[in-house]
């Protein structure tokens, strides 16, 4: 017999970008979407206080948009992150309060959601340590149901996180990143491999005693309960090289392989450019670091990585190749391999141009892709919150189209979309 046959994946976006907000009042920013099992969920900030809404697997809205702190509501609350349990599929939702309800400057706030949307109590103060200001929290979900959120704290700035369970509540204290605390240790983002190790990924202000180099990325992983696996943290680039890296974001995989992602000052020749490195379960790294972008012009910051179970990634940035003003989304996939799919693409269709704060999320299986982003929304309308949905799939390829009462069918073309993707 002969051997069976396979359709060739195909990927590309399911329509045009659409608006998960319904309110044309005030600025919506800081689109985050997070992958629900029956569909997907947003989080942003609207008229200064957090607010998330619902989809089905069809982007059907399953209700309004709702208030997410409702109690703490007074000044800011704005950088909300989002995550969905691993094992109950209650959501949890953070985010940064600029009011001062932990009794000391900013502080992060969480609150905890069922599968239909439902609180599980009211917002509570996620630090145990609340001198100072605490600020921009992430989530990264943990293989046990709960979660594993990361901030920045202290006067000067250092690097924390915290494990939550399934309902919110503290599995662990306030777990210090970073050893090295002359001048700021910022900006972590935490991943959990499903060996249950914590690799928190961080930028250091100090250059850790390597006058010259600029902001320099390091690392450390942990154990499930947050014991440290190393004595310090390590540098994550090749070496510490002139420039600033910064913006890290890190993703793992179903192997427990870690993705780390940053905006390099001078690593493509011309202004920031995308890199990445992957690391082993143990934070051990596996290959050299390697450019994520092909468009170079200007800066490209603020990386953002996800990965599917077996490997496949897609990451997005900001694009400045054409100015402040004409900003763009772009992306780039890559194969289980790390094998670049293809060039980096533009996300956002509406807006045109001057978007901002790119947020991925991605399915298990990696078909499953969704992009927000913020931007100029209507004349009047101040800023927007938008995403955009893209699929990658092994689907069968569609040759023509029926015509009624079945006369046959309207032949179709093959052609090749601006990404150089087959498309039918």
């Amino acid at each position: 017999p002969s051997s069976a046959q396979t359709c060739p994946r195909t990927f590309g976006p399911v329509g045009p970008s659409f608006r998960p907000s319904l309110s044309v009042s005030y600025d919506q920013v800081w689109s985050v979407p997070a992958r629900a099992p029956n569909g997907w969920t947003f989080a942003w900030s609207e008229g200064q206080d957090v607010h998330a809404r619902r989809f089905d697997l069809n982007l059907n809205p399953l209700a309004n948009p709702f208030l997410v702190n409702s109690t703490y509501n007074l000044e800011i609350q704005d950088e909300p992150a989002i995550g969905y349990s691993t094992t109950t599929a209650n959501f949890l939702i953070a985010w940064s309060e600029r009011y001062g309800y932990d009794g000391s400057g900013m502080g992060v706030m969480g609150r905890v959601y069922d599968v239909h949307g439902n609180p599980l109590g009211m917002e509570f103060v996620i630090p145990s340590i609340t001198y100072a200001s605490q600020w921009r929290p992430l989530i990264a979900p943990t293989p046990t149901g709960g979660w594993v959120v990361a901030w920045t704290g202290d006067d000067d700035g250092n690097s924390y996180f915290k494990i939550l369970g399934s309902n919110g509540a503290p599995l662990s204290g306030d777990i210090p990143v970073n050893t090295y605390t002359y001048d700021a240790q910022v900006d972590p983002s935490a991943a959990v491999s499903p060996g249950g190790t914590i690799f928190v990924a961080f930028v250091d202000y100090s250059s850790h005693a390597l006058p010259g180099t600029g902001l320099n990325l390091y690392g450390r992983t942990f154990d499930a309960s947050g014991n440290p696996l190393q004595g310090q943290e390590y540098l994550l680039t090749t070496s510490a090289t002139l420039g600033d890296q910064r913006d890290p974001r890190v993703a793992v995989d179903g192997q427990g392989r870690f993705f780390v992602v940053w905006s390099d000052q001078f690593g493509d020749g011309s202004g920031y450019g995308i890199f990445e490195r992957v690391f082993d379960s143990t934070g051990a790294p596996l290959a050299p670091v390697f450019q994520v972008n092909t468009t170079t012009a200007g800066d490209q910051i603020r990386p953002v990585v996800v990965v599917d179970q077996v490997g496949r990634s897609l990451v997005t940035w900001e694009d400045y190749s054409l100015g402040a003003a004409s900003s763009k989304i772009r992306a780039r996939r890559f194969d289980e391999q790390l094998v670049p799919l293809g060039p980096d693409f533009v996300v956002n269709d509406i807006p045109a141009s001057g978007v901002s704060m790119t947020n991925p999320a991605m399915d298990a299986s990696g078909g499953d892709i969704m992009i927000g982003y913020m931007g100029p929304g209507d004349p009047g309308n101040g800023i927007d919150v938008r995403a955009r949905r893209y699929e990658s799939t092994a689907r069968p390829q569609i040759y023509c189209t029926a015509k009624t009462n079945s006369l046959g069918c309207v032949p179709a073309h093959e052609t090749l979309d601006p990404l150089g993707y087959k498309r039918i």
